[in-house]
């Protein structure tokens, strides 16, 4: 296969200093939908291999253009053997480790005003806590850029769309079938390290505040914070978000940094085996750990009474599994 011409069709560019090639446009074909840890090894003999670094999977160049449907790019296509797969990918498998600094997307701008998150409840306080920008960068013009700091530091940046879930379904599909540019619905700074990293880490008053409500993702935070009244320099709570439903050593280990003592896990419905196990593996991290329940809905999508129900409902960790047991 022609090399030069896959890398223009499909916009890529290197990724590290081991081989790898990367692009927007690549986005993993196993089901984790991620595009920076997502890429491109090409062999010597005109194949390649391709590979997501974050949930594993491997599969050839050829399956993939298949997968894709640019069979036009398959040319002179001879089957590797799967021993010398396996050999070039233990040796390039880790992209490059290198440190670099995270630096904001294209002409980003900062917003103080927008239809989407006005309708979500954002308030004036919280464009500037979040810090919400735009960006030129054409692969997010309809994406809200939400920086992220840790220790008084940018560790990356997260860019939402703005269109819906159901939305990105369809466009997935087209994509699938050759109509149309894929959009994705999350972009992110290139290398981040997601277990690594809590977001709205610093707001936490080290000493001060006791409790941190841990949700799944910013806009769940947004809505904490808001609706629960966090932002009153009286309150000893604070919310904090990891990066899906997932709760890494290395971030509890920046909460006990904190001296936090009692976390509440307030992941969404469908994440009940993800909150007994964190609350089970970490129950003797903190004073306390309880869980929340939620019916049928994200904490970004709850009002303030639907939020104060849920808090007035807690549960231990052996609590909350028995009485998950008698409700299946």
């Amino acid at each position: 296969m022609n090399k030069d011409r896959i890398i223009k069709e499909l916009s890529l560019t290197p990724n590290g200093n081991k081989g790898w090639h990367n692009s927007a446009d690549t986005i993993c074909m196993f089901g984790c939908e991620r595009y920076d840890k997502f890429g491109i090894l090409f062999m010597n003999d005109g194949d390649g291999i391709v590979k997501c670094m974050r949930c594993g999977e491997s599969t050839s160049l050829f399956n993939y253009l298949v997968f894709i449907n640019r069979r036009d790019l398959i040319e002179g296509y001879s089957v590797p053997s799967k021993d010398n797969l396996l050999e070039i990918e233990q040796e390039a498998i880790q992209d490059d480790t290198e440190a670099t600094k995270v630096e904001l997307p294209y002409k980003y701008k900062r917003l103080y005003y927008d239809d989407y998150l006005d309708s979500r409840g954002f308030t004036e306080r919280q464009y500037n806590v979040f810090k919400v920008g735009s960006t030129e960068d054409m692969r997010m013009k309809n994406h809200i850029v939400f920086p992220i700091y840790q220790k008084g530091e940018l560790v990356t940046w997260l860019a939402r769309s703005r269109y819906s879930k159901e939305w990105h379904k369809k466009n997935i599909e087209d994509y699938k079938n050759g109509v149309g540019r894929l959009v994705l619905r999350y972009y992110n700074a290139s290398g981040t390290e997601f277990s690594e990293i809590l977001g709205g880490y610093d707001e936490i008053r080290s000493g001060k505040d006791k409790t941190v409500i841990i949700v799944e993702g910013i806009t769940d935070k947004a809505s904490i914070d808001r609706n629960l009244d966090l932002y009153d320099k009286g309150n000893t709570t604070k919310c904090c978000f990891t990066f899906g439903k997932n709760l890494s050593e290395k971030q509890v280990k920046l909460l006990i940094e904190k001296s936090v003592e009692n976390i509440i896990l307030m992941y969404d419905p469908d994440a009940i085996e993800e909150i007994e196990k964190f609350s089970m593996n970490y129950l003797n991290k903190f004073k306390n750990i309880q869980c929340a329940r939620l019916k049928d809905r994200d904490p970004g999508d709850m009002d303030r009474e639907e939020i104060e129900e849920v808090m007035s409902n807690l549960r231990s960790p052996i609590e909350f599994y028995f009485n998950n047991i008698k409700s299946i």
